[in-house]
C-alpha cells in the first residue's frame, strides 16, 4: 500500500512538472504577442512606409495562433487528465 501512495504522488509531482514544462512557454508567447503588438502600434506608419506592415500583421496573426493552439492543448489534456 506505501508504494501505491509512492506512485500517486509521483505521478502529481510528474504531472506538475509536464504543466509548467508546457504553460511557461505559453507564457511568454503571450507576452511576446503583447510586445509585438505594441510596437507595430507605435510604429505602424514607419513600417507601412517601408512596406512590411502586412508582412508584421501575419506575423502576430501567425504568433496569436501559435499561442492559443498551445492555450487550448494544455487546457484539453489538463481537463482529460493527461497533464
Amino acid at each position: 500500500m506505501g508504494e501505491r501512495k509512492i506512485t500517486i504522488e509521483g505521478d502529481v509531482l510528474k504531472n506538475t512538472i509536464l504543466r509548467v514544462i508546457w504553460i511557461v512557454p505559453n507564457v511568454f508567447c503571450y507576452i511576446m504577442l503583447i510586445g509585438c503588438l505594441i510596437f507595430v502600434a507605435i510604429h505602424k506608419n514607419d513600417i507601412a512606409e517601408i512596406g512590411m506592415l502586412s508582412l508584421w500583421i501575419l506575423m502576430l496573426i501567425a504568433l496569436f495562433m501559435v499561442a492559443l493552439f498551445g492555450n487550448l492543448r494544455s487546457r484539453y489534456w489538463i481537463k482529460t487528465g493527461e497533464m
